[in-house]
């Protein structure tokens, strides 16, 4: 399973780095907060982060934010927008917006 999760880590940090704009401290912490992301869909559907898709997307919307008492709404949308700014990196996000801010937090 660490091999895995390095592989998550790596694979997150690459897609994300360098297209991200805005502090370094900035984006290295919306880069952990997909990779948190990224795990908890991994365990679910077995997807690393290169195949995630817009089902993934809004199954973690759907079950995880909205079941998770304990995350204040600061935090979600934090999630939200680290979601974003992952499918701005992969280039779906033009496709996925309708989808996912009728879920935003």
């Amino acid at each position: 399973m660490k091999n895995v999760e390095k592989s998550i880590e790596r694979d997150v940090f690459r897609i994300m780095r360098h297209k991200l704009k805005g502090k370094n401290s900035e984006v290295e912490l919306k880069c952990w907060r997909m990779v948190k992301i990224s795990k908890v869909i991994f365990s679910r559907f077995g997807v690393l982060p290169y195949q995630i898709r817009l089902k993934h997307l809004i199954w973690y919307f759907d079950i995880v934010m909205f079941w998770d008492i304990e995350m204040p709404a600061s935090t979600q949308y934090r999630y939200y927008l680290a979601i974003k700014g992952f499918c701005e990196c992969v280039g779906t996000w033009g496709h996925w917006k309708g989808h996912l801010e009728i879920r935003r937090p």
